[in-house]
């Protein structure tokens, strides 16, 4: 029977990062390592987290600011069940 490499890893992007990308590999139920085969990966970096499909083709990482900006804006003074990451979590009304 043939191992399959996990489909997702997390990794730090600086050695500084190590300590917080182990926790995070922890606290997400997922290994911890830095092989290129996996096709997706949660680093742990400068910017805080960013998740990244590996590979030539690839886009650039995803990353969610929830603390800055007009998410911090909503979040601090409303918006509510309208909103759309409210929605897509399964906030309603009330």
């Amino acid at each position: 029977m043939s191992t399959a490499h996990p489909a997702l890893i997390v990794e730090a992007l600086e050695p500084a990062f190590t300590e917080a990308a182990a926790a995070w590999a922890a606290r997400l139920g997922l290994p911890l390592g830095g092989a290129t085969t996996e096709e997706f990966a949660v680093q742990v970096g400068a910017q805080g987290l960013q998740l990244v499909q590996r590979g030539p083709e690839a886009p650039g990482p995803v990353r969610v600011d929830f603390v800055e900006g007009a998410a911090a804006h909503r979040r601090k003074f409303g918006g509510g069940a309208g909103q759309m990451i409210a929605k897509a979590v399964g906030i309603g009304p009330g």
